[in-house]
């Protein structure tokens, strides 16, 4: 019989230890979020476990929520509180007058179709400057005392004018006319005297209304303007029939 040569027995020896010995370790695998090829691009994938991303986003979550709310206050930031006056601010001793004469310098210049000096804005600022001051009383008086004034001059006007009754009905219209611009300007610069001291204070009239009853007051007290308006107006219905 022939011997075994040295190298078959060794392979015989090695293969027997490797089989018999029990503490060699088999050899490690891939792990599942190693990047892979691409064997099309050659490009490197890497696959992660949903599972446990969405395991690591929910116990990351009420941590964020927990932090937003707790933050802690910045002491470099200063709140700014505005503070009130020390003391009142007082109001001009000549607010009321000179306010007023420049209302007044206005009105006139409306009832005499002159151009307004001021500002329709700063006519109307001027007014709510006294009404907050609670001087809406009176220059509601002084309104009407200034209109008064210009209503009855203008019906005086019509006093021995044109005979001729449907050329004095002219004026008379055209007078009427004028006066109703003329009130409705002064109440647009007054409108808000109109809206709060009217309104509030009982048995006083519009600015409106204030106007149509002076001009029925003063065309009462002229009889020779009423008479021929009248008579004019009775004649031009008759024609009419």
């Amino acid at each position: 019989m022939s011997l075994p040569t040295k190298r078959s027995s060794s392979t015989t020896t090695s293969s027997s230890s490797s089989s018999s010995s029990p503490l060699t370790s088999p050899p490690m695998k891939k792990a599942k979020s190693q990047s892979q090829p691409d064997s099309k691009n050659g490009l490197f994938h890497h696959h992660h476990n949903s599972s446990e991303n969405d395991d690591d986003g929910r116990r990351a979550q009420p941590d964020n929520l927990s932090r937003k709310k707790a933050q802690p206050p910045q002491p470099g930031k200063k709140q700014f509180v505005i503070k009130p006056f020390k003391a009142k601010p007082a109001v001009p001793k000549n607010l009321e007058e000179e306010t007023w004469e420049m209302l007044k310098s206005a009105i006139c210049a409306i009832f005499e179709k002159k151009p307004v000096s001021c500002v329709l804005e700063e006519l109307y600022q001027a007014v709510y400057n006294l009404c907050v001051h609670k001087m809406g009383g009176s220059l509601y008086q002084r309104i009407e005392k200034e209109c008064e004034r210009h209503i009855a001059a203008a019906l005086h006007s019509l006093v021995g004018q044109s005979p001729d009754l449907v050329v004095f009905l002219s004026l008379v219209e055209r007078c009427w006319q004028d006066l109703c611009a003329q009130i409705l300007m002064i109440r647009d610069i007054a409108l808000y005297l109109d809206r709060t001291y009217v309104k509030q204070t009982p048995n006083v009239r519009s600015l409106w209304d204030m106007g149509l009853q002076l001009f029925r007051k003063h065309l009462s007290l002229s009889p020779e303007v009423e008479h021929k308006i009248v008579t004019g107006l009775l004649r031009m219905i008759e024609k009419e029939r």
